[in-house]
C-alpha cells in the first residue's frame, strides 16, 4: 500500500494525511461533500485512475474529475496531481495538485480509464464526452501529458441524461474498449494502442428496463473474447 484518496484528500502508507494532500477537487463541491455532507467526493464511478510516471520512478499521477455543483454525471474539470513516493522517507509528498487537462463540462464524470501504449512505456488516458458522441484522450509519456485530443461521430449516441452507474474497460491485451449501462447497453471499440484511435463499433442490446441507478463492474478475458 501506497497511497489512496477519496476525492478530498490523500493518505500515505501510514493512513495519515500525506504531505501537500489536502483540498483535492477544491470547489463548490468539496465543501459540499468533503466538510458537509460527509468524509468523501462523490462524483461517480471510476472518477479518477492512478498512472505511473514514465519519467520517474516512484512517482505517480493521480488523475480525477472534478465535479460540479449537482447531481449530474457531468464535471467541473478533469484534473492531475503529482506525487512522489520517494519524499519524507516513503511517506510521499504530493509535488502539485488539481492541475488542469480539460477545464469544462464536455466530459462524462465516470468511466475514466487508461491502457499502455504501444510501446510498452507510455498511457493513453480515456474519457467520454458528456453531450456529444465521442471521446478526449490523452498521451502520458516522459514530457507528461499531450494537449486533450478528440474523436467524434463513432459509434452509438450515449445518452448524458441515462443511468450513469456505468463502467468502461480495456480487455487485457488493450486491444478492445468496452463501456457499458443499463440505459445504452454495451459499446464495443477497437484500439489502436499506437495511435490511441477507436474504430470498428459493435452494440449489444442488453440494456436494463429500470428506474434505479444500476452500478456495475466490468472485466475482459486474457484473450480480449469475453466481457463480463
Amino acid at each position: 500500500f501506497q497511497f489512496a484518496t477519496n476525492g478530498c484528500f490523500i493518505i500515505g502508507p501510514d493512513y495519515q494525511l500525506m504531505e501537500n494532500g489536502d483540498r483535492l477537487n477544491f470547489n463548490a463541491a468539496y465543501r459540499r461533500y468533503c466538510n458537509i455532507s460527509g468524509p468523501a467526493y462523490f462524483n461517480g464511478h471510476q472518477s479518477c485512475i492512478v498512472l505511473p510516471d514514465p519519467s520517474e520512478r516512484d512517482r505517480y499521477y493521480l488523475i480525477h474529475n472534478s465535479k460540479y455543483w449537482g447531481d449530474s454525471a457531468g464535471t467541473a474539470a478533469m484534473l492531475y496531481t503529482h506525487i512522489d513516493m520517494q519524499a519524507n522517507g516513503g511517506l510521499g509528498r504530493v509535488t502539485s495538485k488539481n492541475n488542469v487537462l480539460v477545464g469544462d463540462s464536455s466530459i462524462y464524470g465516470t468511466v475514466l480509464t487508461a491502457v499502455k501504449h504501444a510501446n510498452g512505456k507510455d498511457w493513453w488516458l480515456i474519457n467520454p464526452l458528456l453531450y456529444e458522441n465521442g471521446y478526449v484522450r490523452f498521451l502520458l509519456d516522459s514530457n507528461g501529458f499531450s494537449e486533450p485530443m478528440y474523436q467524434y461521430d463513432i459509434g452509438r449516441d450515449w445518452d448524458p441524461n441515462g443511468n450513469y452507474g456505468c463502467a468502461a474497460q480495456f480487455t487485457p491485451d488493450g486491444k478492445k474498449y468496452i463501456r457499458w449501462n443499463s440505459d445504452d447497453g454495451t459499446f464495443i471499440y477497437r484500439f489502436d494502442r499506437e495511435t490511441g484511435l477507436l474504430s470498428d463499433f459493435q452494440w449489444l442490446d442488453n440494456r436494463i428496463d429500470t428506474s434505479f441507478l444500476v452500478f456495475a463492474g466490468m472485466a475482459g478475458s486474457g484473450r480480449g473474447r469475453a466481457c463480463r
